[in-house]
């Protein structure tokens, strides 16, 4: 009896040991459960869809779907935050935050508290980042012209009134690829805000106190973006931040990768579903703007963001951040450029151009309000003869060969009632600009149809006319084919 108790201790204690000899499995990361939403439109992140616009070559049926980028991107949760990993804070890049509310400010830091850092690549470490959870994992095509969006929000949200205070509800990523090819990434937070009066500014959140009746919370929503634009020879970017939803997480990193296409089943695929996609919002977007009361909010939406650039305390920053991030190309590169005295002036074209009374309906977007501000602001310091040094080298990058004719320019703009009409003709007439007798028109129409990859291969503006002319009948002939075959694909 005595051996079969010394066996029976003998193999409890075997079988303990070998229980704790296996590894434990880490307890997984615990967070509310958040539900992914993913969207996608042409326009920028702050423009959102804007009605009538696509793909901003002319010939977009002609773009091969191997030319149209991959985009991947990752959302991972970080128990810790990773001091010892390489980063550098972005507020210097990313110091400007709009925030959507009742006076569209522009602030130099996020009243909800969103801070961001670019970090260097790196693997993990448990040591540095505790316990991590993969949140968001995609594959993506991204047309030139389009936005892709990622939005995480917490399906449930529990808590005291303190303990919610100035707490953001949602988060979204947003990657938008301009016609250069260059991207841009905003992120958006939501929350709230907790106003606290003068005689109630010694309550804090976490006070056991509530709060009465004349403290106010306010949702709030604020952009934070990146002033300058990623070039795809990066390949894209990390950016770490602080997680703004409950839960163990510490951190989120957000990855970002731009990749070329390819002729792989799984890309075709891929561009084929976000055109269907970006098609199915723009149908959806020009069916809601035709209702006055939608044009109507557009329009004040438009009022708000050109009084808070004329109120940022840095009106340079403020400018050409709102403009590149809405897609205003020329007005973007005035803010960064202009004198003083200049952006001074400029600053008060765009008051007026938000003025009720001038801003039409028909063709209320941000991005066009500003462009065509900066545009007249250019055509106003021409002379008898036309634009001159600087000022012609700016509309020459901006419009091509139409910088030598002020009255091409202005008719173009008047006859265009979106940015993305107006683009389009801009190609459309530079190709023309391809066969006109004078040397130096054709060269600027190459050149500025070369950087926007619509110029004919091999073209030489200067060579004799049959040449010329043998090359742009192979455009015409490549584009016709290219209909033909993919003729779903047109905007």
């Amino acid at each position: 009896m005595r051996c079969l108790h010394g066996l029976l201790l003998l193999l409890l204690t075997l079988l303990n040991c070998a229980c704790h000899s296996q590894p434990r499995v880490p307890v997984p990361l615990e967070l509310p459960p958040l539900l992914a939403q993913r969207s996608a439109h042409w326009g920028s992140a702050l423009s959102g869809a804007v009605a009538g616009a696509g793909e901003p070559q002319a010939n977009a049926a002609a773009i091969a779907p191997a030319e149209v980028p991959t985009l991947l991107w990752e959302v991972l949760a970080l128990e810790r935050w990773p001091a010892e990993w390489p980063q550098a804070p972005l507020e210097r890049e990313a110091g400007l935050v709009i925030e959507a509310g009742e006076d569209q400010l522009l602030l130099p830091v996020s009243r909800l508290g969103t801070r961001v850092w670019r970090t260097q690549e790196g693997s993990f470490d448990a040591a540095v980042t505790g316990r991590t959870r993969e949140l968001h994992r995609e594959r993506s095509a991204l047309p030139g012209g389009a936005t892709q969006l990622l939005e995480l929000v917490p399906k449930a949200q529990t808590g005291s009134l303190l303990g919610d205070l100035a707490r953001p509800r949602s988060l979204e990523v947003a990657v938008s690829r301009e016609s250069s090819g260059t991207l841009r990434v905003l992120f958006r937070v939501e929350g709230q805000v907790f106003h606290v009066p003068h005689e109630l500014e010694d309550l804090l959140p976490g006070d056991d106190d509530e709060p009465n009746s004349s403290a106010a919370v306010q949702g709030m929503r604020e952009w934070i973006g990146l002033r300058e634009p990623l070039q795809q020879a990066e390949q894209g970017m990390s950016v770490l931040m602080r997680s703004p939803f409950d839960g163990e997480a510490n951190a989120l990193l957000v990855r970002i990768r731009i990749q070329p296409g390819d002729a792989t089943p799984e890309h075709l695929q891929a561009v084929a579903e976000a055109r269907e996609r970006l098609s199915a919002r723009a149908a959806e977007q020009a069916e809601r703007v035709r209702t006055r009361e939608e044009l109507e909010a557009r329009r004040q939406g438009i009022e708000r963001a050109l009084r808070a650039v004329a109120r940022a305390q840095n009106h340079r920053a403020a400018l050409s951040f709102v403009a590149t991030s809405s897609g205003a190309p020329l007005a973007g590169e005035l803010a960064a450029a202009l004198s003083e005295p200049e952006l001074n002036r400029l600053l008060e074209a765009l008051a007026a151009a938000g003025d009720p009374s001038r801003l039409a309906l028909e063709d209320a977007s941000l991005g066009w309000t500003l462009e065509r501000v900066a545009l007249e602001f250019v055509l106003s310091q021409a002379d008898e003869e036309g634009l001159r040094g600087i000022w012609l080298a700016r509309m020459s990058i901006r419009v091509g060969a139409l910088a030598g004719s002020v009255e091409d320019v202005r008719d173009l703009m008047q006859s265009s009632p979106t940015l993305a009409v107006f683009e389009e003709r801009l190609l459309a007439e530079n190709t023309i600009a391809l066969e006109d007798h004078s040397a130096a028109v054709r060269v600027r129409a190459f050149d500025w149809l070369q950087v926007r990859k619509a110029a004919p291969s091999a073209f030489d503006p200067l060579a004799s006319e049959e040449v010329r002319e043998d090359r742009i009948e192979a455009l015409e002939e490549m584009q016709s084919g290219a209909a033909q075959e993919f003729p779903e694909e047109r905007p």
